[in-house]
């Protein structure tokens, strides 16, 4: 074959691998992402508590700093507790 012939089916070889790959590339992109469960429900959990436990905080701040002057507040306060 004459080394024109050559150049050019070697030059297609490489295009039609270069579209291969771009094509894999897309592809992989739309695919799902693969994703650890057990880490994110454990880091999910973890957040949970430290807003929970934030909020049960600010709670007990707020109520230490109730006036319970008023009978109706000392009532729910107890209630509360």
């Amino acid at each position: 074959m004459p080394s024109n012939v050559l150049k050019l089916l070697n030059q297609i070889y490489r295009e039609l691998a270069e579209q291969k790959k771009e094509k894999e590339d897309r592809s992989n992109a739309n695919q799902p992402k693969e994703r650890d469960y057990e880490k994110e429900q454990k880091e999910i959990v973890e957040k949970t508590r430290e807003k929970e436990a934030q909020a049960g905080e600010a709670y007990v701040i707020g109520l230490s700093n109730l006036h319970l002057s008023c009978p109706t507040l000392k009532m729910n306060f107890i209630l509360l507790q």
